[in-house]
């Protein structure tokens, strides 16, 4: 129910970026994975999750995510491959 509300609403706003967790962070991997299926269920729009917790990323096999480190923080970012960007 939650990955299918939350792509509703990140489909229905303009903005064609939508930023994960503005504070806070991954819980855990089935967290992390719900938020995958909601990536996958919102093709027209680009993702991006800055993080600190790799130990999920490590254990989560994702296409289509290009990850930036910065000081001490991941930046995820995921695009959907129909988009051309």
């Amino acid at each position: 129910q939650w990955v299918d509300a939350m792509a509703h609403l990140i489909n229905s706003k303009k903005p064609n970026v939508f930023r994960w967790h503005d504070s806070g962070d991954v819980q855990d991997l089935n967290h992390l994975m719900k938020i995958y299926e909601v990536c996958e269920l919102t093709p027209t729009k680009k993702h991006w999750m800055p993080t600190r917790e790799v130990k999920f990323l490590k254990l989560a096999i994702f296409r289509d995510l290009k990850i930036k480190k910065t000081y001490k923080l991941l930046n995820i970012f995921f695009r959907h491959r129909n988009l051309d960007v």
